[in-house]
């Protein structure tokens, strides 16, 4: 997308939190639906098993631009929720309703539109 009259927003793209002894307490993802495909917009991954030792916490921030559709998901699990990037400067992202079908998420724009999408996590 990147227009430049656009405002991208900073969002954490995933995160992982754990307990002192290194077992994991939350973990989820985002992908965004960009140029047609679904996409991790991040820079990095999380670290696959261990913590960082000072840290009890690790996260990825990404930009994702007005307009765009972003999916949440834990690893192994289906998408969970769905959400709009407002094309103000509204920090927060836009809860959308969301059914899946047949390998397809419909998805409901604030303006009653509904978008048919691939199914991220199938």
């Amino acid at each position: 997308m990147n227009d430049k009259t656009l405002i991208p927003q900073i969002v954490t793209v995933a995160y992982k939190e754990y307990t002192k002894r290194g077992r994991c307490l939350a973990h989820w993802h985002r992908l965004v639906w960009r140029d047609g495909e679904w996409v991790y917009p991040g820079h990095r991954r999380l670290a696959s098993n261990d913590y960082p030792p000072l840290a009890r916490w690790d996260y990825v921030e990404a930009k994702v631009w007005p307009g765009e559709i972003v999916a949440d998901y834990s690893p192994g699990e289906p998408v969970s929720a769905m959400y709009l990037v407002p094309e103000d400067t509204e920090p927060e992202l836009v809860e959308l309703s969301f059914r899946r079908n047949d390998g397809v998420i419909e998805v409901v724009l604030p303006n009653g539109t509904v978008l048919t999408l691939p199914d991220p996590r199938p």
